[in-house]
């Protein structure tokens, strides 16, 4: 079994704050700036974080979502990376309740949700999505940067050290996770669909990041950088 002490120390970690890359998009004020959301700003800098204690930071300021079903959706959203269709929200979220209520309930999830993160969520009658382009997702990134480095490093002997290039990419993504478990701590809502959503996403991703692990450390050992090494 692995160790992931190659990149899970936690003590020494930047901010949030700190670690994503700067992105930010002009916007047009709102005429009134009465309860105005935090995300109602003229220049939007979102960052979420799902690869550890889920968070989410809108220029600069740590925002949080009261109501655990508020939570979970939003981060559930975040997750997706793409247009979720109202449908699937009511599988995941209300599997057993009619479709008459919970569609009542999802309309009521998206208002609060709509009030707090004005411009960062979009829906329509079909469809739910976060404004991906120009928000920050860690989970996202991490994906991304897995895709990027693909096979390449283990068309490689295990015996022979790795293209600098690809194990700065491999750094970053292992780097990305604040703690070894994804949605750390979250509590979900009863829901036997989500339940299954969220196990399987967090396998897949943990599965993904100790692969990497492995694969640095046996870098690292080709290089003689025993102190990268899993111990």
């Amino acid at each position: 079994a692995l160790r992931v002490s190659y990149c899970w120390q936690f003590t020494n970690k930047p901010s949030p704050r700190c670690r994503a890359p700067p992105l930010q998009r002009e916007r047009t004020a709102p005429m009134s700036t009465e309860s105005q959301s935090p995300a109602a700003t003229t220049a939007l800098d979102v960052r979420i974080f799902l690869l550890g204690t889920p968070e989410v930071w809108i220029n600069g300021q740590s925002i949080l979502i009261e109501r655990r079903i508020n939570r979970s959706m939003f981060f559930y959203l975040a997750s997706q990376g793409r247009p979720v269709s109202r449908d699937e929200l009511l599988t995941r979220f209300w599997p057993e309740h009619s479709e008459a209520d919970a569609r009542a309930r999802l309309r009521e999830t998206l208002s609060r949700l709509g009030k707090l993160f004005e411009n960062v969520l979009n829906a329509d009658l079909v469809r739910v999505m976060l404004d991906f382009p120009h928000i920050y997702v860690d989970q996202l990134r991490f994906e991304g940067l897995v895709k990027q480095i693909s096979n390449l490093p283990w068309q490689i002997p295990a015996n022979e050290p790795l293209a600098p290039n690809t194990v700065v990419l491999m750094r970053e993504a292992v780097d990305l996770w604040r703690s070894p478990h994804f949605l750390s701590g979250i509590a979900l809502p009863s829901s036997l669909e989500l339940e299954n959503w969220y196990s399987l996403t967090a396998q897949r991703l943990v599965h993904q990041c100790l692969r990497l692990l492995e694969r640095l450390s046996e870098h690292a050992r080709a290089v003689n950088h025993t102190e990268d090494c899993l111990r």
